[in-house]
């Protein structure tokens, strides 16, 4: 009987000895989890892009090609759950820098916050100056390089106009895949917004027959004019 009773004393201080370890083991790999998940990243790219089809072990061999060395395969798989990511990552560019955690990263990578790039239409800008700075605009697709300005109107949709003062300045926001002509297309809509507000708001007396006519007459004024607190 007494054998019987150390035997369970055992085998009971066996399952104790067990479950501390387990328990020990649990905290350790959660401690180190968290660890990970929660500690900036040292990239040695600014940004990755997740393409389609892309799953997560794609992702995570990319930003290991990004120089993003921090976690091993299993915590990257490990957060994406925990932050219901996996296979729910967006297509896009990704900034990467050194303030970034893994936690951060695969919640921008799920909402789809890609990384945003901007060209600005300066004011008073002809139309060459205005496509060279879109030609050196990156990552941007150039299409509209070989053109020549009445085919860039006509690409446009609009094959009467002139392109001169058409594209209202601004600075355009753009990612990684758009082309140059969805910018200009923006900054024409832009324009023709602002035309039109101010063609509605016109002076009766204005001898103007048209939104580009009083487009021309704002134009030779801040010409003329020195100071903007001098233009009406």
């Amino acid at each position: 009987m007494a054998g019987v009773k150390r035997g369970c004393l055992t085998i009971l201080a066996i399952l104790l000895l067990g479950a501390a370890l387990l328990a020990a083991a649990g905290a350790w790999f959660w401690h180190s989890q968290r660890g990970f998940a929660d500690a900036p990243i040292t990239p040695a790219q600014t940004s990755v892009v997740i393409a389609p089809g892309d799953g997560l072990s794609t992702v995570v061999r990319k930003l290991r090609d990004a120089g993003v060395d921090e976690g091993n395969d299993t915590q990257w798989q490990l957060l994406a759950r925990q932050l219901d990511a996996a296979g729910k990552l967006k297509v896009g560019e990704y900034a990467l820098d050194a303030k970034l955690t893994p936690r951060e990263l695969l919640t921008r990578m799920r909402q789809g916050r890609t990384l945003q790039h901007r060209v600005t239409i300066v004011e008073g800008w002809n139309i060459r100056q205005l496509r060279a700075a879109l030609k050196r605009a990156e990552p941007l697709i150039h299409t509209t390089d070989d053109l020549d300005d009445a085919a860039l109107m006509k690409a446009l949709g609009f094959p009467d106009q002139h392109p001169e003062g058409r594209f209202l300045p601004e600075t355009y926001v753009y990612q990684r895949g758009d082309k140059d002509v969805d910018v200009l297309k923006r900054a024409h809509a832009a324009m023709e917004k602002e035309l039109a507000a101010a063609w509605e708001s016109r002076a009766d007396d204005l001898p103007l027959n048209s939104p580009y006519e009083l487009l021309i007459l704002a134009s030779i004024i801040e010409k003329e004019t020195a100071l903007p607190s001098e233009r009406p």
